[in-house]
């Protein structure tokens, strides 16, 4: 049986290279980024009621990798529809991907898809993904109580923007008035806080575009660059994609946004170097 997303507590600690803390969600699973992990556990629970899921997305996507592993672990039926890749070269998450999945549960379109299957959109927007992403706002809590420290503002990436919706949404439950920063990979702000509206929220929320690095997925050799270095510094491995691009923002940037006692989420999604 799959365990409850309640139970998914990461450690923080200190950063070496920057002021503040970072969040070791990155360690929650070796081949599962840390808020993909928390937004499947309740969907998986969910899918077991029904006779199988249809996943929408990148091929290159952490969501898709960790749904895979998850949904083959626990037996249930699938099919993805991946979206066109921009190369021909089977590179990062695609290299996994395509040593999981048969190659007659890859469809191309959604005209032969199974009709009694759920369907998944992109990311996961489902309400089960949603409760799943809000655990990371207890996590947080638990974090300041084991180190006997308030936080000041916390820091995250975006994607489709999900898992930062569900922080704040958390923290907004918890009644904890904690800023939240979201730096996007992907998602507009005209979408985010479009997507946010609909939810009553007690906390300030900053959006944050990209300044560098823009193209998402793009990946070039001073961001390669980046990533070897902040390993060197802090013993730790950024995903091209997501976490390098969040700490080369950090660093080179927004110098003056992070204090002594900020907190970034390191949301992992490291396996996708290897094709790097």
């Amino acid at each position: 049986m799959i365990y409850h997303s309640q139970s998914l507590h990461s450690r923080t600690h200190p950063m070496n290279s920057l002021p503040g803390w970072i969040k070791r969600e990155d360690e929650l699973s070796f081949g599962i980024s840390g808020p993909k992990l928390r937004k499947l556990i309740p969907l998986i629970t969910a899918l077991k009621r029904e006779k199988g899921a249809i996943l929408f997305g990148s091929a290159y996507s952490n969501f898709i990798l960790g749904a895979v592993q998850l949904l083959t672990e626990n037996r249930i039926d699938y099919r993805l529809v991946l979206k066109k890749a921009h190369t021909s070269k089977i590179v990062g998450n695609l290299q996994y991907l395509l040593r999981m999945v048969p190659p007659e549960k890859i469809l191309s379109n959604a005209e032969s898809l199974p009709s009694d299957y759920r369907i998944i959109p992109e990311g996961g927007e489902v309400k089960e993904c949603l409760e799943g992403a809000k655990t990371l706002a207890n996590s947080i809590c638990q974090n300041e109580t084991e180190l006997g420290i308030t936080f000041s503002k916390v820091v995250i990436d975006a994607g489709t923007g999900l898992s930062s919706i569900g922080l704040i949404l958390g923290l907004s439950e918890l009644k904890r008035e904690l800023p939240v920063h979201v730096f996007s990979m992907k998602i507009t702000k005209k979408e985010f806080f479009e997507k946010l509206s609909s939810y009553k929220i007690r906390l300030p929320v900053h959006f944050h575009e990209l300044t560098h690095h823009k193209s998402f997925g793009a990946v070039n050799r001073t961001l390669l660059d980046f990533i070897d270095n902040f390993a060197k510094k802090e013993g730790i491995f950024l995903d091209p994609i997501y976490g390098a691009k969040l700490f080369y923002e950090l660093t080179n940037v927004t110098q003056d946004l992070l204090d002594l006692n900020s907190l970034v989420i390191h949301s992992g999604g490291a396996l996708s170097l290897s094709g790097f």
